[in-house]
């Protein structure tokens, strides 16, 4: 029997009622400054603008999970004059 899917995704992992909606965020080598030697870290804006478009995406696909992955040295402080 031969199906057709409406994208790529669909041929690997098939959508069923089983299944909830999940979305995957992964986040990977955060580095930041504490500001004593500039400011190279991304401002706020950027970041409600990230959480805005998982929220909305959310919202569009009604999804039922939404997981983040920290991958790395997701968090790590470099370029301190401290």
């Amino acid at each position: 029997m031969t199906t057709t899917s409406s994208s790529p995704l669909e041929m690997i992992t098939p959508a069923r009622e089983e299944r909830p909606n999940r979305m995957c965020v992964v986040v990977s080598d955060l580095h930041f400054t504490d500001g004593t030697v500039g400011t190279q870290n991304l401002g706020a804006p950027t970041w409600n603008d990230f959480y805005n478009v998982i929220m909305q995406r959310s919202r569009l696909y009604a999804l039922h999970e939404v997981v983040f992955v920290m991958d790395g040295d997701s968090l790590d402080m470099i370029r301190s004059g401290k």
